[in-house]
Protein backbone atom coordinates (compact mmCIF):
# COMPACT_ATOMS: atom_id res chain seq x y z
CA UNK A 1 0.00 0.00 0.00
CA UNK A 2 1.29 3.43 -0.90
CA UNK A 3 0.23 6.57 0.89
CA UNK A 4 1.87 9.98 0.87
CA UNK A 5 1.59 12.39 3.78
CA UNK A 6 1.04 16.09 3.40
CA UNK A 7 3.98 18.47 3.35
CA UNK A 8 5.61 19.46 6.63
CA UNK A 9 8.36 21.96 7.32
CA UNK A 10 11.48 21.82 9.46
CA UNK A 11 13.79 24.83 9.75
CA UNK A 12 17.58 24.48 10.11
CA UNK A 13 17.07 20.84 10.89
CA UNK A 14 20.45 19.25 11.42
CA UNK A 15 19.09 17.25 14.35
CA UNK A 16 15.42 16.58 13.53
CA UNK A 17 12.79 15.60 16.07
CA UNK A 18 13.30 11.96 17.16
CA UNK A 19 9.54 11.55 17.55
CA UNK A 20 9.05 11.79 13.77
CA UNK A 21 10.72 8.38 13.28
CA UNK A 22 8.71 6.63 16.03
CA UNK A 23 5.38 8.33 15.34
CA UNK A 24 2.57 5.75 15.34
CA UNK A 25 -0.11 5.83 12.68
CA UNK A 26 1.94 7.72 10.12
CA UNK A 27 2.15 6.68 6.52
CA UNK A 28 5.27 4.73 5.50
CA UNK A 29 6.13 7.31 2.81
CA UNK A 30 6.31 11.05 3.31
CA UNK A 31 7.14 14.10 1.22
CA UNK A 32 8.30 17.07 3.26
CA UNK A 33 10.21 20.31 2.97
CA UNK A 34 13.61 20.77 4.61
CA UNK A 35 15.09 24.23 5.01
CA UNK A 36 18.64 24.82 6.22
CA UNK A 37 19.83 28.34 7.01
CA UNK A 38 23.22 28.00 8.62
CA UNK A 39 26.45 29.82 9.26
CA UNK A 40 29.56 27.72 9.85
CA UNK A 41 33.20 28.56 10.42
CA UNK A 42 35.45 26.52 8.12
CA UNK A 43 38.65 24.96 9.43
CA UNK A 44 41.43 26.04 7.09
CA UNK A 45 45.00 27.31 7.31
CA UNK A 46 43.53 30.81 7.58
CA UNK A 47 41.31 31.66 10.54
CA UNK A 48 37.94 33.37 10.25
CA UNK A 49 36.65 31.85 7.03
CA UNK A 50 32.87 31.40 7.20
CA UNK A 51 30.30 29.73 4.98
CA UNK A 52 26.68 30.86 4.94
CA UNK A 53 24.18 28.47 3.41
CA UNK A 54 20.55 28.72 2.39
CA UNK A 55 19.27 25.36 1.24
CA UNK A 56 15.70 24.56 0.22
CA UNK A 57 15.00 20.85 -0.29
CA UNK A 58 12.15 18.50 -1.00
CA UNK A 59 12.71 15.36 1.04
CA UNK A 60 11.13 11.99 0.21
CA UNK A 61 11.32 9.51 3.07
CA UNK A 62 10.38 5.91 3.74
CA UNK A 63 9.78 4.68 7.28
CA UNK A 64 10.27 1.04 8.22
CA UNK A 65 8.45 -0.28 11.30
CA UNK A 66 8.80 3.11 13.08
CA UNK A 67 12.46 2.22 13.68
CA UNK A 68 14.34 3.31 10.55
CA UNK A 69 13.71 6.17 8.17
CA UNK A 70 15.72 6.68 4.98
CA UNK A 71 15.41 9.67 2.70
CA UNK A 72 16.58 11.30 -0.48
CA UNK A 73 16.38 15.00 -1.18
CA UNK A 74 16.73 17.43 -4.04
CA UNK A 75 16.60 21.18 -3.91
CA UNK A 76 18.43 24.46 -4.41
CA UNK A 77 21.50 25.79 -2.61
CA UNK A 78 22.73 29.37 -2.29
CA UNK A 79 25.95 29.97 -0.36
CA UNK A 80 28.59 32.59 0.34
CA UNK A 81 32.10 32.12 1.69
CA UNK A 82 33.85 35.07 3.37
CA UNK A 83 37.12 35.58 5.19
CA UNK A 84 40.66 36.77 4.68
CA UNK A 85 43.87 35.16 3.52
CA UNK A 86 47.16 36.84 4.49
CA UNK A 87 45.27 40.00 5.45
CA UNK A 88 43.30 40.29 2.21
CA UNK A 89 39.52 40.07 2.75
CA UNK A 90 37.58 38.06 0.18
CA UNK A 91 34.03 37.04 -0.62
CA UNK A 92 32.88 34.27 -2.93
CA UNK A 93 29.23 33.88 -3.86
CA UNK A 94 27.80 31.23 -6.12
CA UNK A 95 24.87 30.96 -8.48
CA UNK A 96 21.88 29.10 -7.06
CA UNK A 97 22.47 25.46 -7.92
CA UNK A 98 20.88 22.04 -7.44
CA UNK A 99 21.72 20.19 -4.22
CA UNK A 100 21.22 16.46 -3.73
CA UNK A 101 21.22 14.46 -0.53
CA UNK A 102 20.63 11.12 1.15
CA UNK A 103 20.30 10.21 4.78
CA UNK A 104 18.63 8.22 7.45
CA UNK A 105 17.47 8.08 11.06
CA UNK A 106 17.61 5.09 13.39
CA UNK A 107 15.45 4.92 16.53
CA UNK A 108 17.66 3.76 19.41
CA UNK A 109 15.17 4.20 22.29
CA UNK A 110 11.38 4.33 22.52
CA UNK A 111 10.32 3.91 26.14
CA UNK A 112 7.77 5.76 28.29
CA UNK A 113 7.43 8.52 25.66
CA UNK A 114 11.21 9.06 25.52
CA UNK A 115 12.75 8.85 22.04
CA UNK A 116 16.46 8.71 21.12
CA UNK A 117 17.49 8.79 17.46
CA UNK A 118 20.78 8.69 15.53
CA UNK A 119 20.73 10.68 12.25
CA UNK A 120 23.13 10.79 9.30
CA UNK A 121 23.04 12.90 6.15
CA UNK A 122 25.17 13.58 3.04
CA UNK A 123 24.71 16.54 0.67
CA UNK A 124 26.39 17.39 -2.63
CA UNK A 125 26.31 20.46 -4.86
CA UNK A 126 28.59 22.00 -7.49
CA UNK A 127 27.48 25.58 -8.15
CA UNK A 128 29.16 27.98 -10.55
CA UNK A 129 30.94 30.95 -8.99
CA UNK A 130 28.94 34.15 -9.47
CA UNK A 131 31.26 36.69 -7.76
CA UNK A 132 34.81 36.65 -6.46
CA UNK A 133 35.81 39.82 -4.58
CA UNK A 134 39.23 40.52 -3.02
CA UNK A 135 39.72 43.74 -1.00
CA UNK A 136 36.43 45.19 -2.35
CA UNK A 137 37.61 44.63 -5.94
CA UNK A 138 35.47 42.25 -8.05
CA UNK A 139 37.53 39.94 -10.24
CA UNK A 140 36.29 38.40 -13.50
CA UNK A 141 36.25 34.71 -12.66
CA UNK A 142 34.78 31.52 -14.02
CA UNK A 143 34.63 28.20 -12.23
CA UNK A 144 32.76 26.21 -9.64
CA UNK A 145 32.79 25.15 -6.00
CA UNK A 146 32.40 21.42 -5.38
CA UNK A 147 30.66 21.11 -2.00
CA UNK A 148 30.22 17.86 -0.11
CA UNK A 149 28.92 17.75 3.45
CA UNK A 150 28.42 14.95 5.95
CA UNK A 151 26.31 15.42 9.05
CA UNK A 152 25.70 13.17 12.04
CA UNK A 153 23.53 13.94 15.03
CA UNK A 154 21.68 12.40 17.89
CA UNK A 155 18.48 13.74 19.38
CA UNK A 156 16.46 13.06 22.51
CA UNK A 157 12.75 13.89 22.79
CA UNK A 158 10.05 13.53 25.43
CA UNK A 159 6.43 13.20 24.34
CA UNK A 160 3.56 14.78 26.29
CA UNK A 161 -0.21 14.50 25.79
CA UNK A 162 -0.04 11.53 23.36
CA UNK A 163 2.55 13.21 21.15
CA UNK A 164 0.83 16.59 20.87
CA UNK A 165 3.87 18.29 22.45
CA UNK A 166 7.28 16.74 21.83
CA UNK A 167 10.18 19.03 22.81
CA UNK A 168 13.61 17.79 21.78
CA UNK A 169 17.29 18.64 21.73
CA UNK A 170 20.50 17.03 20.64
CA UNK A 171 24.06 17.31 19.44
CA UNK A 172 25.26 17.73 15.89
CA UNK A 173 28.54 17.32 14.00
CA UNK A 174 29.18 18.38 10.42
CA UNK A 175 32.19 17.94 8.14
CA UNK A 176 32.67 18.93 4.55
CA UNK A 177 34.97 19.25 1.59
CA UNK A 178 34.93 22.42 -0.49
CA UNK A 179 37.02 22.38 -3.65
CA UNK A 180 37.40 25.55 -5.69
CA UNK A 181 38.07 25.27 -9.41
CA UNK A 182 38.32 28.84 -10.68
CA UNK A 183 40.12 30.85 -13.34
CA UNK A 184 40.60 34.59 -13.23
CA UNK A 185 40.23 36.16 -16.70
CA UNK A 186 42.85 38.49 -18.05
Amino acid sequence: YLLLASSTTSHAQPIGNPYEVAQKGRTPFKISEELDFSERELKTDSKGIERRVNSYNTKISANFYNLLEIHGSVGALDSKITGSVEGLPFKISNKVAPVYGIGGSLLLLNKDDWYLVLNGKYRFSEPDIKKFIISDMPLPVSGSIRQQEWQISTGLAKGFFDGIAVPYGGIFYSDGIFKFDAKIAG
